[in-house]
């Protein structure tokens, strides 16, 4: 699968449909990313919220999960990876506290290593999910699913 192509619900989307897909309203995005915040900060144990410094999302598209995940406490980093320059631009205005990175963490070399990564709304876009975990586990270390 190229960039230009994106898996989503069992069909292959083109970019323009991607390009497009964040464009809906600042404000219902908005409520959307702070819901998956929320209950991502949720759902990680006590334990390692005081371990965790650095965190990337890969194919955050706007960054807007991360920008309100950072609102639950102070990380040292909050990375984007996005395959999308568009999505990547309108983040930069949007969410000013979140490194906004346009590249593809899968194929490119990534020097960072970070405490945690978050793969909101990714998976299902990969048709052999269980090599894109792998993947993503030769790239950061260990995942926990």
């Amino acid at each position: 699968m190229s960039i230009k192509q994106i898996y989503m619900n069992d069909k292959i989307y083109d970019k323009e449909f991607y390009e497009n897909w964040f464009r809906k309203s600042d404000a219902e995005d908005d409520i959307g990313y702070q819901n998956n915040a929320k209950y991502l900060y949720s759902v990680i144990p006590a334990e390692y919220l005081d371990k965790i410094n650095k965190v990337a999302e890969v194919g955050g598209c706007t960054g807007g999960n991360l920008f309100y995940f950072g609102k639950y406490k102070n990380f040292q980093t909050l990375d984007n990876y996005e395959l999308s320059e568009d999505a990547i631009n309108h983040g930069k205005q949007r969410y000013v506290n979140v490194n906004q990175i346009h590249m593809n963490f899968l194929e490119e070399s990534v020097q960072k290593k970070y405490d945690l990564l978050l793969l909101s709304d990714i998976v299902e876009h990969f048709k052999d999910d269980n090599g894109f975990l792998e993947k993503i586990k030769k790239k950061n270390g260990i995942y926990r699913s």
